[in-house]
């Protein structure tokens, strides 16, 4: 059975006056239906520009410059636009990162949530209004008619964050992209937020990808985590296997840094340094002018994927002949 999401050696690349800035590098993961899948890493490796390259909506100057899509066993990078516009909203939901941004501030909630509905499933102007109204209700927004003719700007953020999900799903999408959906609401909503987002996929058998920095999330949420640094995949493992043992110098990095229970008084380990620009990457593994274990061949050569482990997949010379690990 084909996964219902496959990508292939994907990359993405901004066109900038000093050349390509490659911004999804040659990344490949499969999803299979009902599973969840999370994306981690530091702000500015690529996981939103990611998922936009999924969905074919990566702006100008940007372009994917190689590798496939498969959706359904469609690859969409070779899709017409209006066989795109047929997939998004409808077979695949997208949760954007900011709420305020994404929604129109000048466009009831109302008619933003029935447009898909029109759209896609050709319900009439009656028909999308009382199931935008189911839809609010199903994602826990009280009194859902009186939200249906507020603006965006009326609402709180976890309220806003309610309805780009009552969006995202109103078609009945087999896959949705969650672009940091937590992001900027405080904790007891974050929680809400996730547990309505569990509920509702596992009531659907919906595949998820999760995009966050917050390992805790992924912990909670998720059964396979990627790790992306500087456009790459560098790691690719069962999320339980991860924090068990992280195997990439730049997630034992991520994990090292996360506070846990019962160490108030512990220091934690920042990873040293900052991703480097998209216009001046190193060469080999571009995480190695700040890895503790880098050796001969980082610098030089690109790490291909090595598999040490069942299900574990991880782009790093330590793995390969003559490494340390």
């Amino acid at each position: 059975m084909e996964p219902l999401l496959q990508l292939d050696t994907l990359s993405t690349a901004f066109a900038t006056q000093s050349g390509p800035a490659p911004a999804v590098d040659a990344v490949s993961f499969v999803l299979e239906e009902g599973r969840t899948l999370g994306l981690v890493g530091e702000s500015g490796c690529g996981k939103t520009v990611l998922s936009l390259s999924i969905l074919g909506l990566v702006p100008p100057p940007g372009k994917i410059t190689g590798g496939r899509v498969l959706f359904e066993g469609r690859d969409l990078v070779a899709a017409s636009p209006e066989e795109l516009r047929r997939v998004r909203g409808a077979k695949i939901g997208m949760i954007f990162q900011e709420p305020m941004t994404s929604l129109n501030p000048v466009m009831r909630v109302g008619r933003q949530v029935a447009e898909p509905l029109i759209l896609h499933l050709s319900m009439t102007k009656a028909q999308a209004r009382e199931r935008s109204a189911e839809l609010l209700a199903q994602v826990g927004l009280p009194r859902p008619a009186d939200t249906l003719e507020a603006y965006p700007h009326e609402l709180s953020g976890g309220m806003r964050q309610r309805v780009m999900i009552a969006m995202a799903l109103a078609c009945g999408p087999r896959l949705l992209i969650a672009d940091e959906p937590t992001t900027a609401l405080d904790v007891t909503i974050q929680q809400q937020i996730l547990e309505l987002m569990d509920s509702l996929a596992a009531g659907s058998g919906l595949a998820m990808l999760l995009i966050t920095h917050n390992l805790g999330v992924v912990a909670r949420t998720c059964e396979r985590v990627g790790v992306m640094y500087a456009g790459r995949l560098v790691e690719l493992s069962p999320v339980q296997d991860l924090f068990d043992g992280p195997l990439h110098p730049y997630s034992q990095g991520l994990m090292a840094s996360v506070p846990r229970l019962g160490s108030r008084h512990a220091r934690l380990t920042p990873v040293e340094g900052s991703v480097p620009p998209l216009t001046a990457l190193p060469t080999g593994c571009h995480f190695h002018p700040r890895c503790p274990r880098a050796f001969t061949p980082c610098s030089r050569v690109v790490p291909p994927v090595f598999r040490p482990g069942s299900g574990r997949e991880v782009r790093c010379w330590l793995y390969g002949p003559g490494g340390a690990a």
